[in-house]
């Protein structure tokens, strides 16, 4: 298993897909984190709080240097990667479908639960490392203003460990990542198409949005029924990727263990279907985008 994983890690790596995505992420915190902090500085944005109120520059600045700054960062790669790694997803779940050759790798040996484990240990390396790139870049920009910052800046307070609560941070947005990546993958499986793939993964969470603004307008009952849906336990864990308790967040959304749990219970069930799916059915020959 290590050995095709490490393979398929190298296919990836020789892809300009990859390291386009990388850079897109890169490049989203460097304007997140500088272009937040010129126009914090320069007066031309406001800030506003959970409860709609501006904030004064002296609580901004924090979110702009260490260790305020990774909430942000996270934030943004939780937003960006829902979109990036629907479409690396499905192209690597997509390739062999679409070149003609998953036939032939599976009549390799290899077997199809272990083809499904190696691309699903893949992508969760890629999910890691996109996190990792995120924390890495966002450091880095988050120093540099910090160093160049012309006027005092106080950092954000923290409750208890800060290498412990950043660790948290992570693993909360790694989770967030995961649920799009696997319905991706199970779209890309299941319907045997990059193309579908992506346009489900990209859709998905597009359409869940404007049937939460509808849900929102039906009172406390749309709010039990936006409970049922993946992307409000997806919020609720990024609700608290924050260092100390003075943030607010919503009373409508659930705990952190239930959001858990329940998109634990999401990518549990999406992959049961699909294993099961894809175990019993012919693999056609021919290609398919």
């Amino acid at each position: 298993m290590n050995r095709l994983v490490r393979l398929e890690l190298l296919k990836l790596r020789r892809r300009w897909l990859i390291w386009i995505l990388l850079g897109l992420l890169v490049a989203g915190e460097a304007l997140t984190i500088f272009g937040g902090y010129y126009l914090a500085v320069s007066g031309t944005m406001t800030f506003l709080d959970e409860r709609g109120q501006i904030l004064p520059i002296e609580m901004v600045l924090p979110n702009f240097i260490l260790p305020g700054a990774l909430r942000a960062v996270l934030g943004l790669a939780q937003q960006v990667g829902s979109w990036l790694l629907v479409i690396l997803t499905a192209v690597v779940i997509g390739m062999e479908e679409a070149y003609g050759t998953l036939r032939l790798i599976l009549i390799s040996g290899i077997g199809r639960t272990r083809y499904l484990a190696m691309k699903l240990t893949t992508l969760f390396i890629v999910v890691v490392s996109f996190v990792g790139t995120a924390v890495i870049s966002g450091m880095g920009f988050a120093l540099i203003v910090a160093n160049v910052a012309e006027i005092p800046i106080t950092p954000t307070p923290v409750e208890g460990s800060v290498w412990l609560s950043s660790f948290a941070m992570a693993v909360r947005t790694i989770v967030a990542l995961t649920v799009p990546v696997v319905i991706a993958f199970v779209a890309t499986l299941l319907s045997r198409s990059q193309t579908i793939g992506i346009a489900i993964g990209l859709v998905y969470f597009l359409a869940e949005s404007v049937v939460n603004g509808l849900l929102a307008l039906l009172g406390e009952s749309g709010q039990q029924i936006a409970l049922l849906l993946p992307g409000t336990h997806i919020q609720a864990l990024m609700a608290h990727n924050q260092f100390n308790s003075q943030g607010l967040i919503p009373g409508y959304l659930p705990s952190q263990p239930i959001a858990g749990l329940v998109l634990l219970s999401y990518i549990l069930v999406l992959l049961g279907i699909a294993w099961a799916l894809f175990v019993r059915r012919d693999i056609r020959s021919g290609s398919s985008q």
